[in-house]
């Protein structure tokens, strides 16, 4: 039986709840991306690594960047990503494109749903995601397409999609290495 270590970076809680249920369902130990080096799970088999999606990049995954050549590219590695737009493929497939390259080419990459509070923005985060609004077009409904105008309200009102329900293609996956 693989030994099975599940890291994450959580900003706001939502990607650690996640962690929490995927260790749980399969039984690995999990460790805080924040405080966690490479030594803490060199023993482990498999490392699943989460984060939320900021930007289209998944927060943290550089500690699989800067661990690879380390001892991770040796270990089965799954990631996922926690974000509010991974409803639609191309955001997904986007997400794969800034983050999977070089040495992470190639890694499989689960998306779940996540959650936001505007109220909970703050210095850079909350400048980004003004600059994120205007960018996409806000107050300007002309040529908007239901996915932007889905993204806005999103963005302005805040959501929350978590549905544990969908860690189970995940925790599959988990399990089949």
């Amino acid at each position: 039986m693989s030994k099975i270590a599940v890291v994450y970076y959580s900003k706001h809680g939502t990607t650690e709840e996640y962690a929490r249920k995927v260790a749980e369902e399969v039984g690995g130990d999990l460790f805080d991306a924040h405080k966690v080096k490479y030594k803490d799970i060199k023993d482990y088999d498999v490392i699943v690594y989460g984060g939320g999606i900021y930007s289209g990049g998944i927060k943290g995954i550089e500690f699989l960047k800067k661990n690879w050549n380390k001892g991770l590219c040796e270990k089965k590695i799954i990631v996922f990503a926690i974000g509010i737009t991974v409803d639609h493929e191309e955001n997904c497939q986007q997400c794969r494109e800034i983050n999977f390259v070089k040495r992470l080419e190639g890694l499989p990459c689960y998306f779940l749903p996540g959650a936001y509070d505007p109220a909970k923005n703050t210095g850079v985060d909350k400048k980004i995601m003004g600059f994120t609004l205007k960018l996409i077009g806000e107050g300007d409904a002309k040529g908007q397409t239901a996915e932007s105008n889905s993204l806005i309200d999103r963005m302005r009102n805040g959501c929350d999609l978590r549905d544990m329900s969908a860690i189970g293609p995940l925790v599959e996956a988990i399990k089949d290495l």
